[in-house]
């Protein structure tokens, strides 16, 4: 087993090796992926055995093919980070690019599929029909992995924060759902909210709770900033203690029901739109 072996392409270090996964019914000596831990970062990439070059055993080493191929990444560092308008725009363009191709042809229990339905890596030129991750493998085409991370993240929006591979394979998914989690990312993407949390997910709790410092928007623009979250005698998040006004005078509180969605990336906190 090679959990915790370093894992290297020829120009660089890629990660850590996290688990080993398998095609059905392959045997327990012939694992099928690594999944491999992007640095420090909570981003996991599934790397196919194909690309490994060399195994070190002694030196707990392993050595990818020049340049590292990858099937999917599946999580994304939650460490905020305030991307540039130009990345919003590079991870727009991938998703889009990855939304086109499923909308041609879509599939699910592999990466991609030829016309005859046989598995094929995402980037062959026989590949007809994609997976979600496949998509967007084929559409990054080995550019840099933020590129990925990004794209992958923003998709995790449209899963619930599911792995993109157990969300796309789902019985119950269609095609429709699958092309309109991407034309949602690409929404948010476009806006810079890709990430938005909504209420009723468990992220949007957890950002609730941690938004102390997250400037408020509503209908008519910035309120203020989130001064402390204010609990209730179970300790869930109660209201909102906003300091808005000139020079931050006035303390709002704003009850936790008012609020309609957080952008963790923007450290962003909007209210639902006033009632008449």
């Amino acid at each position: 087993m090679c959990e915790g072996f370093h894992v290297e392409s020829s120009d660089r270090r890629v990660g850590v090796v996290n688990a080993v996964r398998y095609m059905p019914g392959a045997r327990s000596d012939a694992p099928s992926w690594l999944v491999v831990r992007v640095g420090a970062s909570d981003m996991l990439l599934i790397v196919p055995v194909a690309e490994v070059a060399s195994v070190f055993l002694a030196e707990r080493r392993i050595v990818l093919r020049s340049p590292a191929a990858t099937e999917a990444g599946e999580r994304v560092s939650a460490a905020e980070r305030s991307p540039s308008a130009e990345d919003a725009e590079m991870s727009a363009r991938l998703v889009a690019a990855a939304l086109a191709r499923v909308a041609s042809g879509w599939c699910q229990g592999a990466v991609a599929e030829d016309e005859e339905r046989r598995a094929v890596r995402p980037w062959s030129p026989e590949a007809r029909r994609w997976s979600m991750l496949g998509a967007l493998l084929a559409s990054w085409d080995g550019g840099p992995v933020e590129d990925l991370g990004d794209a992958v993240g923003a998709l995790h929006t449209a899963t619930d924060e599911s792995s993109l591979e157990a969300w796309n394979n789902s019985p119950e998914r269609t095609k429709q759902e699958v092309v309109a989690a991407f034309e949602r990312v690409i929404e948010l993407l476009e806006r810079g909210e890709a990430g938005t949390a909504l209420p009723g997910e468990e992220r949007f709790r957890h950002w609730l709770a941690a938004c102390a410092g997250f400037q408020v928007h509503a209908d008519r623009g910035r309120l203020g900033m989130v001064e402390e979250v204010r609990l209730s005698g179970g300790s869930e998040p109660e209201a909102l203690a906003v300091r808005a006004g000139f020079l931050g005078r006035r303390l709002l509180v704003v009850p936790v029901d008012e609020v309609e969605r957080i952008v963790p990336r923007r450290k962003r906190v909007v209210l639902r739109p006033a009632t008449a």
